[in-house]
């Protein structure tokens, strides 16, 4: 299983008898947030090197049109993958072996430290 699958499984877990409507939901957003996160990260690191490098590839509006159709592609690839039989799937494989509860807090902890490294990279 890869680290989204587990990701998505431990928030999906968590919020499974607290809001049992929404649970698939708020499991989907994070790990879009999550995903999204690791690319803005990418991205702008890239953009960082190649300004000291004195290059430029495309300007600040075309990079953020960028970053948001990729968002938007990222929320619908992961609902194609994480609802109906693949997620029966995932939740039966994690059913027969042990894996790390992690506390809900800690997960959140993710999404907010990438925001402020990506906001320190930003202002560098």
């Amino acid at each position: 299983m890869g680290t989204f699958n587990t990701l998505f499984l431990q928030v999906y877990n968590y919020y499974r008898f607290r809001k049992v409507k929404h649970a698939t939901r708020l499991a989907l957003f994070y790990v879009t947030l999550v995903q999204s996160l690791l690319f803005l990260f990418t991205g702008v690191v890239l953009a960082k090197f190649l300004s000291s490098m004195h290059m430029s590839l495309m300007s600040v509006t075309t990079a953020w049109v960028l970053f948001a159709a990729l968002v938007v592609f990222l929320y619908f690839s992961n609902w194609m993958q994480y609802t109906g039989r693949k997620q029966k799937i995932f939740r039966a494989k994690m059913s027969q072996k042990a894996y790390e509860d992690r506390p809900i807090t800690i997960l959140w902890l993710i999404p907010l430290l990438g925001i402020f490294l990506i906001v320190i990279l930003l202002n560098l």
